[in-house]
């Protein structure tokens, strides 16, 4: 008698978006992975579904196949890995408060706070300047 394994190939995350952008290719990739997560912040869950998910997304959720994570278990742990790669290069990503907000409204989507006080040019002190 022979033994069926199941074999996991994991599972995807779908990123930065939180609602998929092209359902035909979130349906592809389940060809290969397993589920998609998408990082949803808990504000935006309705109960098992995301605001403003589709109908697709909703029957997508409803089977394990795309699931909300809330970005909170592993904000501290990114954030430490961010900022070793970047605290050695800090210099170079300062810009002035007019530049990040010019950048953020040519950009529909990115907000200025996304940018990270750190990285606006301080004031002289050791006080970074606030949006």
């Amino acid at each position: 008698m022979s033994e069926t394994k199941s074999i996991s190939t994991g599972t995807a995350l779908y990123y930065p978006y939180i609602h998929p952008r092209n359902m035909d290719e979130l349906k592809a990739s389940l060809i290969y992975w397993d589920r998609v997560r998408r990082i949803v912040p808990h504000l935006l869950l309705e109960g098992g579904y995301v605001y403003g998910d589709d109908e697709d997304a909703r029957l997508l959720a409803d089977q394990g196949l795309l699931v909300a994570t809330p970005p909170e278990p592993y904000e501290e742990k990114a954030a430490e890995r961010f900022f070793e790669h970047i605290e050695p290069k800090r210099a170079q990503f300062h810009i002035d408060i007019n530049t990040a907000r010019n950048f953020a409204q040519r950009h529909q989507g990115i907000h200025i706070e996304k940018l990270g006080y750190w990285v606006l040019e301080n004031d002289g002190t050791e006080n970074p300047v606030k949006a």
